[in-house]
């Protein structure tokens, strides 16, 4: 009986959504006479956070919906970290953007270069070995590794407030399709509409598998032929990575 209540309220809940949701097309933020384009973002790791950060520097207002409470600042054991906890590294192409995109600041000098924020570090070298671990050849890099949450951490301080509408704990329950675009109803009891909304909410995307088709299969195809290990700014030593070096592979 219970459950059959649950499901009762739970379909109620979500026919109300769609009505509400209709009505949202009334609801647009304008800015004089041009109407803000939005793009809402489920997902608040470090893909979702770099795609608000593309987007806000292309003039769009941005909604985040991340699941999770908050972000973890406790740092794993050495040899343990995974999830926000891992390094990221970003080739030199990819800190250009990064850098386009907002995060930056002046130099000496007034010249715009690339700020990560102070948990960034550059690695020196490229290091080609064997999957035995032998070192084939060491050429120069100019790659950037950061911890994942420290870079989440940093787009949140440089994007502002009024554009961008952060909000954790906030699980996608149901979406439908309005008149402009798409709105989402949240766990959290709220709704978050916008012209575009973007999964960014890993490998068992909800999102993906709301909008497919019943008839479509949701394949995923992982595609790894090197791995690597970096080093990030670390005084707690909770990574055991090479001080300065990347660290690629061969084979598959």
């Amino acid at each position: 009986m219970a459950n059959r209540a649950m499901a009762g309220k739970r379909k109620k809940d979500v026919a109300e959504f769609q009505r509400q949701a209709m009505a949202m097309s009334q609801e647009r933020a304008e800015d004089g006479d041009r109407v803000a384009v939005t793009g809402v973002i489920i997902g608040g790791g470090p893909a979702g956070m770099i795609t608000a950060l593309a987007l806000h520097s292309k003039g769009f207002r941005v909604k985040v919906r991340e699941a999770d409470q908050t972000f973890s600042k406790e740092y794993p054991e050495p040899g343990k970290a995974s999830g926000l906890t891992e390094p990221l590294v970003f080739s030199p192409e990819s800190v250009e953007l990064l850098k386009q995109w907002g995060l930056n600041h002046k130099n000496e000098n007034g010249i715009l270069v690339p700020d990560l924020g102070p948990n960034a570090k550059q690695i020196p070298f490229l290091d080609l070995r064997s999957l035995g671990g032998r070192l084939i050849r060491r050429e120069p890099s100019e790659c950037i590794c950061i911890r994942a949450q420290d870079l989440c951490e940093r787009i949140r301080e440089v994007l502002p407030k009024d554009h961008v509408d952060i909000a954790y704990h906030a699980k996608v329950l149901d979406y439908v399709d309005i008149s402009w675009g798409a709105a989402l109803y949240l766990s959290d009891g709220t709704k978050a509409a916008g012209d575009l909304v973007i999964g960014a909410d890993g490998m068992d995307s909800i999102v993906r598998r709301m909008m497919l088709e019943d008839n479509q299969r949701d394949d995923k195809v992982l595609h790894g032929y090197i791995q690597w290990q970096g080093s990030v700014h670390d005084s707690v030593h909770a990574y055991e990575f090479y001080d300065d070096a990347i660290q690629t592979y061969l084979g598959h």
